[in-house]
């Protein structure tokens, strides 16, 4: 068997890598939707005067809770999906670094959201979509993950909440609605830190 790549497909022996695989319309159509992918994922586009605003208030405080953030943001009619958007990139570009009293599962599973390419906020997943994101904790099952973020849920109860989709069903539902809790605090780094 051989494999494409592109098409994420399995062919017979060298028929992925054949000429006319690759000038099939198939390979061409998976072709055109993997370089769109891969531009989108390429990183958040930002204005750089939403990065000076965010550079303002890192300038002026030592250690911003992300609340600070959205309403210093909002002060100048800017709203929160921005200052979230900018503070992701910077954070990326690691401009900035976080720190405070939290613990390691809380911080896995924040990475792996500042990890994905285009994030509506609140962020809601299926049990199905989190347990393909959330692989790499290392549960067998989607259960296990949902007892887990359940934990969670009662450890930050801003940053996970659990819900349903029919009446009356167990939880399979899970929404990151406050992703950066209040115990995080957003300090300069890099070339933002120097003086």
């Amino acid at each position: 068997m051989s494999y494409c790549e592109t098409c994420k497909k399995k062919y017979k022996v060298g028929y992925a890598t054949s000429q006319k695989h690759l000038d099939s319309n198939v390979h061409k159509n998976n072709l055109k939707k993997s370089v769109k992918r891969i531009r989108s994922e390429k990183g958040i586009s930002v204005d750089p005067i939403h990065e000076l605003i965010l550079f303002n208030i890192l300038q002026n405080q030592d250690g911003v809770k992300y609340s600070g953030i959205l309403k210093f943001f909002s002060s100048f009619g800017i709203k929160g999906e921005v200052a979230l958007r900018t503070l992701i990139k910077k954070l990326k570009d690691e401009d900035i670094v976080y720190k405070g009293n939290i613990g390691s599962d809380y911080e896995e599973i924040l990475k792996k959201i500042i990890q994905i390419p285009k994030m509506d906020y609140p962020l809601t997943l299926s049990i199905k979509e989190a347990y393909e994101k959330f692989l790499f904790l290392g549960f067998k099952f989607p259960i296990e993950l949902m007892d887990h973020f359940n934990k969670l849920a009662n450890k930050y109860p801003g940053f996970i909440s659990l819900s349903s989709s029919k009446i009356g069903e167990p939880s399979d539902l899970i929404t990151f609605k406050e992703i950066f809790i209040d115990r995080i605090r957003f300090h300069k780094n890099n070339n933002w830190g120097m003086k």
